[in-house]
């Protein structure tokens, strides 16, 4: 499985609607780490391929991150989200080639290092942690549907593959986020993060991938 080294800073809000300079909401992504991966089963066989991907799209919840009576030492934010996938797959071989089956990623929030300091966690700022672990989803799922085209004529080609596409996976996911937190300044930019949360949403209905709003 992977999860982000570095936490998402969340920093608490005011209630109003356009928050007061210097006590804005903030929030963050970290980059993904290199996959795990578990090989369930393998063989020849003609059937056809098929990948699912769990654990997203759905709404996360405060509930899924470890209370803290105060924040780490050195540390400005009051929340910190890390989120993991883990990737399992059959693969089979059928006329010379080799190919995956069974493609099954999960998607998940690390509950052991994700962290709110009680009473600090508000909806403004879970809604944009919400748009971080929704562009991680986007990006595995192009990730499970590159996989699942892939033939080689090896299954160390096959393999090959498998640690580009979802490398690269990884590295648009954070590519992304970055732009995300960079372009909505970490939720303080109400406008912009409006934006980005209508294309996430349009990208997870339409099944299309994720592009940045103008």
């Amino acid at each position: 499985s992977i999860m982000c080294e570095n936490p998402s800073p969340a920093r608490r809000s005011s209630p109003a609607l356009q928050p007061a300079p210097g006590n804005s909401p903030r929030a963050g992504f970290v980059p993904a780490q290199p996959l795990g991966y578990q090989t369930l089963n393998s063989g020849d066989s003609a059937s056809a391929s098929t990948s699912a991907l769990s654990g997203w799209p759905r709404s996360i919840s405060w509930d899924e991150f470890t209370e803290r009576a105060s924040r780490p030492s050195g540390v400005s934010e009051d929340a910190e989200i890390k989120y993991g996938m883990s990737l399992s797959y059959t693969w089979v071989s059928e006329n010379s080639q080799f190919r995956f089956d069974d493609l099954s990623a999960r998607v998940f929030v690390n509950r052991e290092e994700s962290w709110v300091v009680s009473g600090q966690g508000n909806d403004e700022l879970l809604s944009h942690e919400q748009g971080h672990y929704d562009i991680a989803g986007l990006c595995y799922r192009d990730m499970l549907r590159q996989l699942r085209a892939v033939r080689a004529n090896s299954r160390r080609a096959l393999v090959r593959e498998k640690n580009r596409i979802t490398r690269a996976a990884n590295n648009r996911a954070q590519q992304l986020n970055n732009q995300y937190d960079a372009d909505t300044d970490h939720s303080t930019k109400q406008d912009r993060q409006r934006a980005w949360k209508q294309r996430i949403q349009g990208c997870i209905d339409n099944g299309t991938s994720l592009q940045p709003p103008n």
